[in-house]
C-alpha cells in the first residue's frame, strides 16, 4: 500500500460516515494531507481491489465508500442521503433458495427515513 493510500484509511478509520471520493477529499484538505483529487480516486480504487475498503453503489447517488470490507448490508436514508451498516446476518442460503442458483455475493441496500430527518434535527 502507499503512503497516500495509508493516509486515506487512516481518514477513513477516523470516519464513522461512509464517504464519497469527493467528501474523503475535502477531509483530507482540511487535515493537511496533500493529495489531489485524482490520486484518492486511484487509491480508493487500489484499496477496494485489496480488499481493505469496500464500495457501496446505490442508484443516482455518488458512490460511497466503507471502511469494513466484511460481508454487510446498508440502510440509506431517502432524505439526508446518510448511508450506515445494518446487520442482517449472511442471507445467501435463502437468497439461493428463492433464485434457485448459486450466488457469489449480494448487496442490499434498504431506503428509510432516519431518526434525525423525522425528529427535524
Amino acid at each position: 500500500m502507499t503512503k497516500q493510500g495509508e493516509k486515506l484509511l487512516m481518514v477513513m478509520n477516523n470516519s464513522t460516515r461512509h464517504m464519497t471520493a469527493e467528501e474523503i477529499f475535502m477531509l483530507c484538505k482540511e487535515n493537511d494531507i496533500k493529495i489531489s483529487f485524482a490520486s484518492v480516486y486511484r487509491n480508493l480504487t487500489n484499496l477496494l481491489d485489496e480488499g481493505l475498503i469496500r464500495k457501496v453503489s446505490i442508484p443516482g447517488e455518488p458512490d460511497r465508500f466503507d471502511k469494513t470490507p466484511t460481508p454487510h448490508d446498508h440502510i440509506f436514508c431517502s432524505v439526508c442521503h446518510n448511508v450506515a451498516d445494518i446487520d442482517l446476518g449472511d442471507m445467501t442460503t435463502m437468497l439461493e433458495s428463492k433464485v434457485g442458483k448459486h450466488i457469489d455475493g449480494y448487496d442490499l441496500s434498504i431506503k428509510y427515513v432516519c431518526p434525525e430527518c423525522i425528529s427535524g434535527d
